[in-house]
């Protein structure tokens, strides 16, 4: 979100803080030490006030698929309750959507950390 500059500020401008409202996950398969996976995170929609998001992982090199999940997040104002997103985020984030191939460059390889990665 901070690489779209969904949240950054400019002077005078209040900064907004995320909070994760909802989350479900479904483990797929296990991960053993050493395995090498990759994490894929896309925004699936977005409405007034939250984002949707997906989260997969996948066991390389074969693809495996490891978990499948859906977040969802929401922007807090100033007194830490959700508020409605600016026309600005709003506009960001279905640019984003319509550029998912763009976003899928996100893609983070990530290695276990224990100690035979």
């Amino acid at each position: 979100m901070q690489s779209i500059r969904v949240l950054s500020t400019g002077t005078g401008e209040q900064r907004g803080a995320l909070a994760l409202s909802k989350l479900s996950h479904t483990f797929l398969a296990p991960l053993k030490s050493g395995d090498k996976f990759v994490l894929k995170v896309k925004v699936s929609e977005s409405s007034a006030a939250r984002i949707f998001f997906e989260h997969y992982i996948y066991k390389l090199p074969n693809n495996e698929p490891i978990l499948e999940a859906k977040s969802v997040v929401v922007l807090l104002g100033k007194n830490y309750r959700p508020v409605r997103m600016p026309t600005e985020v709003k506009s960001k984030l279905r640019q984003l959507m319509m550029h998912q191939e763009a976003a899928q460059r996100l893609l983070i390889m990530l290695c276990l950390l224990l100690p035979r990665c």
